[in-house]
């Protein structure tokens, strides 16, 4: 899978915007970003990607009305508290 290399600026920006703070958050840390290795993949589009030899793939549903219908019967599930 390549980059992700969306149309919309307002995107791009807010892609370049969290590139940015996670830069900022690892270097309080001692830690630094490979320039030739580090990229923004868009976790959404099938296949996935692989990170530190493990491959994510996103199989969840996008949709908010499936999510809440996932959240209400997992809290269906929750013991009773007395």
């Amino acid at each position: 899978m390549g980059d992700w290399e969306p149309n919309d600026e307002k995107v791009t920006r807010e892609k370049q915007g969290a590139l940015a703070r996670l830069r900022e958050e690892l270097t309080g840390r001692g830690l630094t970003l490979h320039p030739s290795k580090t990229r923004v993949v868009d976790t959404s589009q099938p296949g996935g990607f692989d990170f530190l030899g493990y491959h994510f793939v996103n199989d969840r549903p996008n949709s908010e009305e499936t999510s809440h219908r996932g959240l209400r019967r997992e809290v269906a599930m929750l013991p009773e508290v007395s």
